[in-house]
């Protein structure tokens, strides 16, 4: 048998492992041992705050009310249309008329730029959950940020975390966090500067895909949220998705017949 993917392995604490998935753990240590250090992170995030378990509101699901609520909906008329065709649900999409203002490009840069940022931070605690782990971990881990880099239109880019603690890579915890944050920096400039010159086309078939990979990995950290609503890397998984998926929202409306924008999905 195969490894289980992250997901899976993410997902011990709310969804029974099968007798298959059991009989792997116990000859595994590779998976095992990333069970461990999910469990730890669901235990250590518990220490921070009480948890109320009869509270189970989605505390993150407010996202989606603000975003509609700052759009005018009086100038949005329907539409349903298939994303693709392994798409677990037809999509919703309200398109503003050729009246309706235009998003400009630096609104699109700018969530391209957030969507970045967050990307960066998981890199950083992808890093962190596997510097422990082998290198079959840590292949897979790289495999989820890659998935993310997809989402964002940065394929090329690669995003396998760093083997941590190799003696004279830096001098101290401070200069490698200064490091991390000029990194940051510049990687959130690069994408604003490709956000508006990046004149790549593309099909919006590509973008309906990747909309659809992006509604499933919301949902499933959604799911695993509303165990550990207070989970630091869970909650990095949710916000670098939602972000790449308002970037794929304005990417894709830029596929779009002249006079229509996508405003919701």
């Amino acid at each position: 048998m195969q490894h289980l993917d992250s997901e899976r392995l993410a997902a011990f604490d709310h969804e029974a492992f099968t007798a298959e998935e059991h009989a792997h753990l116990a000859a595994c240590t590779t998976c095992r041992g990333e069970v461990e250090a999910y469990a730890q992170l669901v235990q250590m995030a518990g220490a921070l705050v009480t948890h109320d378990a009869r509270d189970t509101t989605h505390r993150l699901s407010s996202w989606e009310s603000i975003a509609s609520g700052l759009r005018p909906v009086e100038q949005q008329t329907t539409v349903s249309t298939s994303v693709s065709a392994s798409a677990p649900r037809a999509a919703t999409i309200p398109i503003n008329d050729a009246s309706a203002p235009v998003t400009p490009w630096w609104a699109r840069s700018s969530l391209r730029a957030a969507a970045a940022v967050a990307l960066m931070a998981s890199g950083a605690v992808l890093g962190r959950v596997t510097a422990g782990g082998t290198p079959a971990s840590a292949d897979r881990a790289a495999g989820v940020a890659g998935v993310m880099a997809e989402s964002l239109g940065l394929g090329d880019v690669s995003l396998r975390p760093a083997t941590y603690g190799a003696a004279g890579e830096f001098a101290s915890v401070s200069q490698a966090t200064s490091l991390l944050n000029r990194a940051q920096r510049d990687y959130e400039r690069a994408s604003l500067w490709l956000a508006a010159n990046d004149s790549t086309p593309h099909d919006s078939d590509v973008y309906r895909a990747r909309l659809a990979a992006l509604d499933q990995m919301m949902a499933a950290s959604r799911a695993a949220l509303s165990d550990a609503p207070q989970d630091p890397v869970l909650n990095q998984y949710y916000l670098a998705a939602f972000s790449a998926r308002e970037a794929t929202l304005q990417q894709l409306g830029t596929s779009l017949p002249v006079g229509k924008t996508i405003e919701r999905y």
